[in-house]
């Protein structure tokens, strides 16, 4: 038995240091205008617009069909794919009936589309007036795709509110909050006149899972305010859902002697029906900021742990900040006006926009500094923060630092998104005439790790399809734990749009080499200097994905070594003593563990 487990251990080891297939990073084509629509007989895309993506790389997109091929018309021109990864399947379409548990209706128009984390699909959509029966006042909803089968989940004028016995929705919000775990949340309005509801309880706040389950979370009027004794609701703000099931918003409440203009608006987060007020206007307690009141509580974001950043005003005039909620409690991260910009020394935060966070806690903002204080300049005044412990400069316009394009400069950061691994993906243009950089160039996607190692995915006047490229876009977001929609993953895929010059236009996956541990955009002997110290004790260097740093994730990496972008030409590497050492020590207690069992 010892010499079988020997030979078995050796058969490994050798198998660590023999070449095999690579697997290199690259971008596919997802939907071209000009070609072929799956599922539409002799149909062709005519337009295409990108979707969000989930964390296995499926994504959902609209497209419109040209009118005249395969028997389309402009009743009929618009729908709805899902992508696998292989292959895209249409979902839906506008005017060829088809709509789930509305017989003979047909879809309309679509406003929204969302994926969760196994595929399943929610679809917000109108219909058209006279088919089915559908009027004026019922045709709007949301629906479910789980599997290419569709079922209403909402719908207005037709009775199906919950929490309110025979009430009907006047109105569902054309952009949908969906969690990765399927869970969407909405602040819908009720149709006057039916069961009791008038203009002073109308408005509420549902949600529905993807297991059928839907509930009425909190009430304009019925509802008691969590944190604000004998007060009711009176608006309620965008929600945010987590994969917990809780769900934040920015509220207001309604004016009586205690409740005035300076003090109504607050942030509220539920789980389930249990409520918690996070923070309110004019009531003192701003954290970071002693004996001074919030003032305006903008759109927040929410991760899957709970945590909520905002950004908000103070009542000095346009002193604003942002600010971390960890279970109730205040952090503020910046400030306008006071200094402490991160890499940037002298400089003053003039303005912020509205914060990501994603599940590890980091906050990216967008930024605008003070002109003048550190030397800051109308083209070196906007950039790209992660706001985490002391804070780190992302990406800064007019101060070089391009990835892949040295001597270039940004010139504005147009689209970003963050993910759990803090990793960001952006949008941005750059200035012309410095660089090699030019009216036909000046425009990318770049791919940023926490580290500052970056890539540069795809450039204006790059040929993509035979096709060059105009313009470049994707869908922002966090990209992580909030129900926002996104175009970038927590692997490092990015979902993007291409505008070609010729006035074609495509729908394409970036997906990154999966060994590329310090995220450089090759693999080389950089990553195995990851790898090693996450060796057995952490996930910093999982090749596979699956959660762990093991020897499976070395061999992936040796199969990797040389691709990437851009790619190094070089031998395959052998392992040195201390990684045969790691593999063997690791691999002889795995198998230990096996033969104590038989």
């Amino acid at each position: 038995m010892i010499v079988h487990f020997r030979l078995v251990v050796c058969g490994l080891l050798l198998a660590f240091v023999l070449p095999g297939t690579l697997a290199m990073a690259g971008i596919s084509t997802i939907a071209i205008t000009g070609t072929d629509a799956p599922g539409i007989l002799g149909g062709i895309f005519s337009s295409v617009v990108a979707g969000p993506v989930n964390g296995v790389g499926n994504l959902v997109f609209q497209a419109t069909l040209e009118n005249g091929f395969g028997g389309v018309a402009s009743t009929d021109d618009d729908g709805i794919w899902l992508f696998d990864g292989t292959s895209a399947t249409l979902v839906a379409r506008e005017g060829n009936g088809n709509v789930p548990d509305v017989l003979g209706a047909n879809f309309q128009a679509f406003s929204d589309l969302a994926i969760d984390a196994t595929g399943n699909i929610v679809v917000r959509a109108s219909l058209e007036t006279g088919p089915g029966g559908v009027t004026s006042d019922s045709n709007q909803g949301a629906w479910r795709y789980s599997g290419g089968v569709g079922e209403l989940a909402a719908r207005t004028g037709a009775g199906n509110t919950p929490g309110v016995g025979g009430g009907d929705f006047s109105f569902i919000p054309l952009t949908l909050q969906v969690a990765r775990n399927g869970l969407w949340v909405h602040n819908g309005t009720l149709a006057l006149g039916v069961a009791g509801v008038t203009l002073t309880n109308d408005r509420g706040l549902w949600s529905y899972d993807s297991g059928g389950t839907d509930t009425l979370i909190a009430r304009e009027e019925t509802s008691s305010v969590p944190g604000v004794l004998s007060a009711e609701f009176d608006v309620f703000g965008p929600p945010s859902a987590n994969t917990n099931g809780q769900t934040s918003f920015v509220g207001s409440l309604k004016l009586d002697v205690s409740i005035t203009m300076a003090n109504r608006v607050g942030i509220w987060q539920y789980t389930g029906a249990s409520g918690t007020l996070i923070a309110r206007t004019g009531v003192g307690g701003v954290p970071g900021a002693v004996g001074e009141n919030y003032t305006t509580l903008d759109t927040l974001t929410q991760n899957s742990l709970g945590q909520i950043a905002m950004r908000a005003t103070l009542n000095v005039v346009s002193d604003t900040g942002i600010w971390l909620y960890t279970s109730g409690v205040g952090t503020l991260l910046a400030r306008s006006a006071t200094g402490g910009v991160p890499n940037v020394a002298g400089a003053n935060f003039d303005s912020f926009d509205t914060p990501l966070l994603n599940d590890a806690g980091q906050v990216l903002v967008r930024a605008n500094l003070e002109i003048g204080p550190g030397g800051v300049t109308a083209t070196s005044d906007s950039g790209l923060w992660l706001l985490d412990g002391a804070g780190s400069l992302v990406v800064r316009t007019g101060s070089g630092g391009v990835p892949g394009l040295p001597g270039a400069n940004f010139l504005d950061l147009t689209t970003y998104s963050l993910n759990s691994q803090g990793q960001i993906a952006l949008a941005a243009t750059l200035e012309t005439g410095i660089g090699g950089i030019g009216s036909s160039n000046d425009s990318g996607l770049w791919a940023i790790d926490p580290f500052g190692n970056s890539q540069l995915i795809a450039q204006e006047g790059d040929v993509l399809e035979g096709r060059t490229v105009a313009t470049l876009d994707f869908l922002g977001g966090p990209g992580a734990g909030d129900s926002q929609a996104s175009g970038w993953n927590n692997a490092g895929q990015l979902a993007f749009q291409a505008i070609f010059t010729n006035g074609d236009s495509g729908l394409f996956l970036f997906s990154p080499t999966s060994a590329d541990f310090d995220a450089d955009g090759d693999v080389d002997a950089d990553d195995l200097a990851e790898w090693e110290p996450a060796f057995g004790m952490n996930n910093n260097a999982d090749a596979d994905g699956d959660g762990d740093s093991d020897g499976a994730d070395f061999l992936i990496w040796q199969r990797q070594w040389g691709t990437g972008v851009p790619a190094i030409a070089a031998a395959v590497p052998e392992p040195n003593a201390r990684v045969l050492l790691l593999l063997a020590g690791a691999m002889v207690c795995q198998f230990s563990r096996i033969l104590r069992k038989k």
